[in-house]
């Protein structure tokens, strides 16, 4: 088959696609990829065409801001609208005339993008292919799936249908799971994995060892990362008897974080895979991503959700047990990040829950038994 993926051109929305796209390519399929020339970029290493078309994230931040007045990733609780703008309006609006002769040329025999996509189910409709769905995560929260459906009804009333997925290929293990989800139609579990290099080992997790000093990594992706949010919780977290290490985006430099840099170590732009496998503690955004990447491996989180789909993400860690949750204006209380810190690295009971969550994540389908399943689904 011809597997054409259609994910938003960020790194949180792409990387939990990649072990699809490898599967797929294991299972002898041709893969490719449609978005901006950043996407490109960013799959550079995956051996995939890419059609390079429509909008990139600048772009399409600055027409959200234009059409609404408001920044969907400045921070603070989630508006829906502004969401379902950038998502169902602003990007397939930049970026649906650029992509379908590029695809309709590549003739694709299956679409497949990630459940913020509403590019991908437009050219599938439109080219009369079926389209498949990868979630990032939990379930959307109520006010969230109605502000998304309203934009998309509005399309549906001038023509512009979407294709409804084939398959819903799912990565939230049930303990991370919303109260109010009720299983889609044509639902397969998929085993989230933390980004690694293309034929890198797999991440393990390593138990602390008594008398070493615990090591904590703070990491905030590539949108939320940036000296102004980070300065105040590596100062108060490099003040505790660890070691700590910091990612940078993929265009920061440590020069620009005002820290003691003696008290840190800070990680260039790499797989976080490589960077899990000897953490004791996580201080994160909730990006799913990375909290699911952690959690595959029984390490327990500090999470302070910052924007979009991480207030959810925050609140379902909390109730796994495998940690705690802070929102920012918390966070930015003194010594409040470093107590939970030395919570979670003092309480094995944590560490014990987050263990759990792993083994959960453990029994759940892996990409290439998903691939097979979705073959049997187009047969």
């Amino acid at each position: 088959m011809r597997i054409l993926f259609s994910p938003m051109p960020a790194f949180g929305h792409l990387y939990p696609l990649l072990p699809l796209v490898r599967a797929f390519r294991g299972h002898g399929d041709d893969v490719a990829f449609v978005g901006p020339p950043s996407l490109g970029q960013m799959v550079a290493s995956e051996d995939a065409e890419v059609l390079s078309a429509g909008a990139e994230i600048p772009e399409l931040l600055g027409e959200v801001i234009r059409r609404t007045g408001i920044d969907p990733v400045a921070g603070g609780t989630p508006d829906t609208d502004t969401e379902a703008e950038l998502f169902v309006g602003v990007r397939p609006d930049l970026s649906f005339d650029d992509a379908l002769p590029l695809v309709r040329e590549w003739r694709p025999d299956l679409i497949v993008g990630d459940s913020y996509d509403y590019l991908g189910p437009l050219l599938a409709a439109r080219l009369d292919v079926p389209f498949g769905t990868v979630t990032l995560g939990p379930e959307f929260r109520p006010d969230q799936t109605v502000a998304l459906q309203s934009k998309v009804d509005l399309r549906a009333e001038r023509g512009l249908g979407l294709r409804k997925p084939v398959f819903v290929a799912d990565i939230c293990p049930p303990v991370m799971q919303v109260d109010h989800w009720q299983r889609p139609e044509h639902w397969l579990p998929l085993r989230p994995e933390s980004h690694r290099a293309p034929n890198g080992p797999e991440p393990k997790s390593s138990s602390p060892v008594d008398g070493e000093r615990p090591r904590v990594l703070i990491t905030f992706g590539t949108l939320f990362g940036s000296p102004k949010v980070l300065n105040p919780l590596i100062n108060e977290v490099a003040a505790l008897d660890a070691d700590l290490r910091v990612t940078l985006g993929p265009a920061a430099t440590p020069e620009e974080f005002d820290v003691d840099r003696e008290r840190v170590q800070f990680e260039p732009f790499r797989p976080m895979a490589e960077l899990l496998s000897d953490c004791d503690v996580v201080v994160c955004h909730g990006g799913a991503g990375t909290t699911l990447g952690a959690l595959s491996l029984g390490i327990p989180l500090v999470v302070l959700p910052y924007a979009a789909d991480q207030f959810a993400v925050a609140d379902r860690v909390v109730v796994s047990g495998a940690g705690l949750r802070l929102l920012p204006e918390e966070a930015a209380v003194e010594s409040r990040i470093r107590q939970a810190v030395t919570e979670l690295l003092t309480d094995s009971a944590f560490r014990d829950r987050a263990a759990k969550v792993a083994a959960q994540i453990a029994g759940m389908p892996t990409a290439a038994e998903v691939v097979e399943s979705i073959a049997e689904i187009l047969g």
